[in-house]
């Protein structure tokens, strides 16, 4: 049986080539301001639930200055990003009351005299190996965000409808959900103790709808895969919670559709079966500019596929040697030559259509042997 990871299937739903690019040649993710923040929170909750204390800014302090003992800085790094994040979050707090009246984020922050210290922050975030993609310049610092958003974060838990369950919770467990003969493996931010599976939104700046929640792959996925070392639910749902992390909204759901789950997973791994690498440039170039990616996958390096693809390589290689063998069987009947080349010129046509859509293989192939008469 087959088994792929969920992470995998969505990475190629967002952009194909950002999956060849990382679970087909092997490139590494760089540490991003996102990653970070992510980490952050999954390493709080951590800390919360084993007892080491109730507070999660408390627990997100000490996560974030282990990085900056790390990097050797200590508390100058950690005495920068606690003065930006005080008076973003201030900002912010500001213009939700303002209700998109008044100046712009970037007027603002630059009016609370945060312009220099956002360069000084992203610069050193950079000599870290902190990636920042291009396409995410904005106002602000992005490193600095990624800490103001964790205090964000704790700020919002205490606004959630359902509560956080940490006692006896299982954080970043396993689930699989199998789709035909193929097992989809997942990780699960959060099960609690009663066995509700939690997804952590730390994305959205504005409340999802409930419909969008509802449908999205991870929720669904969530409720309805077998977790390591809990009973199967044997044609029930497990209940699931979806905390959007950054508006302290939390959904809870008891029934989703399996049927929406399994169509979108097939219909991904049809894709990848037939080694669809359409790249996300094609309808979305601004998608590229903030993909962490984008210095690997310019269009400069897609003719370097073929290189470092073992499948297309393996299919040029059968290819390569289905041709040798029929020329060598036909080298002792050259009466049926014209044949062969006929017979080769209609299978391509019920391929591929007409001969300007052939692959270059299939034309070479049918080429070679009405020559050969």
């Amino acid at each position: 049986m087959t088994t792929l990871e969920l992470d995998e299937l969505l990475a190629y739903a967002r952009c194909p080539l950002e999956w060849w690019w990382q679970y087909r040649a092997g490139q590494p993710r760089p540490l991003t301001p996102d990653r970070m923040l992510r980490q952050a929170l999954a390493d709080a909750l951590r800390f919360c639930r084993e007892g080491h204390t109730a507070d999660l800014t408390e627990a997100l302090s000490w996560v974030w200055a282990d990085w900056a003992e790390a990097w050797g800085k200590g508390s100058t790094v950690l005495q920068d990003l606690r003065t930006y994040a005080g008076l973003r979050n201030q900002v912010l707090a500001q213009m939700t009351r303002d209700r998109g009246r008044g100046p712009g984020l970037g007027q603002r922050l630059h009016a609370a005299g945060l312009s220099g210290l956002s360069r000084r922050l992203d610069r050193f975030a950079g000599e870290q190996g902190v990636y920042l993609a291009p396409g995410r310049a904005g106002p602000g610092s992005r490193f600095g965000d990624a800490f103001a958003d964790s205090l964000l974060a704790a700020a919002q838990a205490q606004a959630f409808e359902t509560p956080i369950q940490l006692a006896g919770a299982v954080l970043e467990g396993r689930g699989v959900v199998v789709i035909g003969s193929t097992r989809v493996s997942g990780a699960l931010d959060l099960v609690t103790a009663d066995g509700v599976a939690e997804v952590h939104d730390l994305v959205s700046r504005t409340p999802r709808r409930r419909r969008d929640a509802k449908h999205d792959a991870r929720t669904i996925f969530a409720a309805q895969c077998t977790i390591d070392g809990l009973p199967a639910l044997e044609g029930r749902e497990r209940s699931v919670v979806v905390r959007q992390w950054l508006t302290g909204v939390s959904y809870t759901f008891t029934e989703t559709s399996p049927g929406y789950l399994h169509t979108l997973l097939g219909g991904l791994m049809r894709g990848l079966a037939s080694q669809a690498w359409l790249p996300r440039a094609v309808a979305d170039p601004e998608g590229c500019t903030r993909c962490d990616l984008l210095a690997t996958c310019q269009p400069s390096g897609w003719p370097e596929q073929h290189l470092l693809d073992p499948a297309l390589a393996e299919r040029t290689e059968r290819l390569q040697k289905a041709r040798r063998a029929l020329r060598t069987a036909l080298d002792a009947r050259p009466e049926y030559q014209r044949v062969v080349g006929d017979a080769l010129e209609q299978v391509a046509t019920c391929l591929y259509g007409e001969e300007l859509a052939w692959p270059g293989e299939a034309v070479a192939l049918v080429k070679e042997f009405h020559e050969r008469v």
